[in-house]
């Protein structure tokens, strides 16, 4: 019997000692229950690819565009991703502004600058052709996992169309199609 389980998206302990390895109380993982939504996602990872439900992971995608303040809060998550799966390779995608904070982080692999703001000067067709080929360099990439942090549409079309087996993002309104996996947005708590 595994000790833990996928259904739906939603996580389950299925035994006592599995509570108890994972560090959890019977409120975080009731018997045979599933994990609650607000349990940190980061944890969730790391307990599905450590006890094998999961294929081990390969090419990560990193998303959050703009908000430099935020790309800098969400710079952990390279971090805690790196020492969970050493041997990825671990991308992030981001636009210009906030390209050479994450630049500096030796846990990442490479560095996807999406030039927003030069594009809003141009044309609308060339615009056009310019995501065209920007997102069919995303889905070339063939990433085996994507976490969308920043939630917006445009970062969820992106996501989706990854082609990514796993997508992760945030339950916003309209957006959840996107996403394999949705979490719940802890904003309105942290702030």
């Amino acid at each position: 019997m595994a000790l833990v389980s996928v259904d739906h998206g939603n996580v389950f302990v299925t035994d006592d000692f599995s509570r108890y390895f994972l560090g959890l109380s019977e409120k975080d993982a009731p018997k045979a229950g599933a994990l609650p939504p607000k349990f940190p996602l980061a944890k969730i990872l790391i307990i599905l690819y450590t006890f094998n439900v999961l294929p081990p992971l390969q090419k990560i995608l990193i998303i959050k565009l703009r908000a430099i303040g935020d790309v800098a809060l969400a710079t952990p998550v390279v971090e805690n991703l790196r020492k969970a799966f050493p041997d990825a390779t671990i991308d992030f995608l981001t636009e210009s502004p906030s390209a050479p904070l994450v630049r500096s982080r030796p846990d990442l692999n490479q560095v996807i600058v999406y030039p927003r703001q030069q594009l809003e000067k141009w044309p609308f067709y060339r615009r056009w052709f310019f995501d065209s080929r920007f997102l069919w360099r995303l889905r070339s990439e063939k990433y085996d996992l994507v976490l969308d942090l920043f939630g917006n549409p445009r970062s969820a079309i992106m996501t989706r169309l990854t082609g990514a087996p796993r997508r992760i993002g945030y339950n916003f309104r309209g957006r959840k199609a996107a996403y394999t996996t949705v979490v719940t947005n802890r904003g309105a708590e942290v702030h």
